[in-house]
């Protein structure tokens, strides 16, 4: 049997990622805060699955209009002696912030086709210009065990709080290239400057990101006078 802590100012999930983010282990899982500020999270649509025997949420776990799933499995175990069976395991407590809630008033979610079509990489489509239909990120929060205890410091939020925005690039007077795309991007050194991250990780998304050859982890610094 193993267990598993994690110490995070918060726990995110990358935008619709290629496959859940998940932790599964055969013992506990611990979630805690490091006392660190939250950044707020710029994404879309991603999962998170925590399961385990028990599981203790006393952290920030935010997926943003996406899933978060809480799973406490337990077992019969029979006592050798008496030969009674007991149940062990499936435990849930809940004494910190638990989100799918958008973390910004705009998120920016996939890219607009001939204008006429809004796609993310890798999904339906979520609409399509004369059909009803849009298949935007749905929000979840599922929480599974014998016993879910919800202590007064735990907030759990499924409001909409944002909406997502994505946008089609048009030559005309403003520009004859898109200044976004990751090669005229990376051949010309230009980024996005946002200041309120301070020294935070920037945001991560995989469809604007790809082509990118910048990591997690990696910095750009900004000299004086550049």
């Amino acid at each position: 049997m193993s267990d598993f802590t994690l110490a995070s100012a918060s726990i995110d999930a990358f935008a619709n990622a290629a496959g859940d983010s998940a932790a599964r282990v055969a013992g506990e899982i611990s979630i805690e805060s490091s006392g660190g500020d939250p950044v707020p999270v710029i994404s879309a649509g991603g999962s998170i699955t925590l399961a385990a025997e028990n599981i203790s949420q006393r952290g920030v776990v935010k997926v943003p209009l996406g899933n978060i799933e809480i799973v406490a499995t337990s077992e019969t175990v029979v006592d050798p002696l008496t030969g009674v069976g007991v149940e062990e395991g499936g435990n849930i407590v809940l004494d910190g912030v638990t989100s799918t809630s958008a973390d910004v008033p705009l998120v920016p979610y996939g890219e607009i086709v001939a204008g006429e079509t809004w796609r993310y990489a890798g999904t339906p489509d979520i609409y399509q210009s004369g059909k009803s239909a849009i298949n935007s990120p749905e929000q979840s929060i599922r929480l599974q065990g014998q016993q879910v205890s919800v202590g007064k410091g735990a907030t759990i939020d499924m409001s909409g709080g944002g909406d997502l925005i994505s946008y089609e690039f048009l030559p005309g007077p403003g520009g004859s290239k898109d200044v976004l795309d990751p090669a005229i991007a990376q051949s010309n050194n230009t980024y996005v400057i946002l200041p309120w991250l301070k020294n935070g990780y920037a945001p991560q998304d995989r469809v604007i990101y790809a082509g990118w050859n910048l990591t997690p982890g990696d910095s750009v610094d900004l000299l004086e006078g550049a």
